[in-house]
């Protein structure tokens, strides 16, 4: 396995910030929660943020590859765990084995890694974590 920086494509930006673009509008369309990469101060819940990426420069005979990790948060202050499972649940269908159109590189598989759900420190709100993984070439 090669290591590196992650690897740019043609238009200067990273395949992370490609991916990322892609997801969310792939969620904003089909959430009834909004999304966020920067959630502003006073937003009301549920809402789902874009939060970290991980990516690892996977190169597979002689062939450039990204594999990305997305990690997702759902934050909701619906009692118990019922409405985070939901967003969870909606969230996997949108993107869990899909091939969602990039603007440069092509997005050759995306799944969903792992789901979890727990209370935030204040105990009136339940988060749900989502980890995507996506294989992109240039």
């Amino acid at each position: 396995m090669q290591t590196g920086p992650p690897f740019v494509l043609g238009s200067g930006m990273s395949v992370g910030w490609e991916l990322q673009k892609a997801v969310f509008a792939a969620l904003d369309a089909a959430l009834a929660a909004d999304v966020y990469d920067n959630v502003p101060h006073k937003a009301e819940m549920p809402y789902v943020v874009i939060d970290n990426q991980l990516a690892v420069d996977t190169q597979a005979v002689n062939r450039a590859r990204e594999t990305v990790t997305l990690y997702l948060s759902v934050y909701t202050r619906g009692a118990g765990q019922k409405e985070a499972l939901a967003i969870m649940a909606d969230i996997k269908a949108t993107l869990h084995n899909q091939k969602l159109a990039l603007d440069s590189g092509t997005l050759e598989s995306m799944f969903v890694l792992r789901e979890g759900t727990g209370r935030d420190i204040d105990d009136s709100i339940f988060t749900g974590q989502v980890t995507v993984r996506a294989i992109i070439a240039p």
